[in-house]
């Protein structure tokens, strides 16, 4: 399951970095726009909705980050937070649900358990020996 665990991982970073590029783009499109209508008017309300949504959209990128990070340094906060945001990703229709399955799948399943807690000792899976 460990090599499970650090893919759900790489796929949290991958969609934070993603949707942290989309931001940045988003507003760099918007505040072009701004520029170029040449409206006073059009141009603050270019200049600030492309700021909103573009802060609002990074700021939900960073906790995939935080949470494939700590999925790939195995701590056992990142575990529980990986989690959190699985569930929260299958409402994403129909990537983000198939992610969600995935990782829900993943971080409860028992050796992924055992795995991030430092405190038991790691138990042979039956039929392993």
């Amino acid at each position: 399951m460990e090599g499970h665990v650090k893919a759900v991982g790489v796929i949290y970073i991958a969609l934070g970095v993603l949707s942290l590029l989309g931001a940045i783009l988003f507003f760099m499109v918007l505040a072009a726009g701004a520029v170029a209508a040449g409206d006073q008017e059009t141009t603050v309300l270019y200049g600030l909705v492309g700021t909103v949504i573009g802060l609002v959209m990074g700021v939900l990128s960073v906790p995939g980050i935080i949470a494939g990070w700590a999925l790939l340094k195995q701590y056992e906060w990142g575990r529980i937070f990986g989690l959190i945001l699985a569930f929260l990703n299958l409402i994403n229709i129909p990537f983000g649900t198939i992610f969600g399955v995935y990782a829900i799948w993943v971080l409860i399943h028992r050796e992924t358990v055992q795995l991030f807690d430092r405190s038991v000792p790691p138990q042979p899976t039956p039929g392993t020996q």
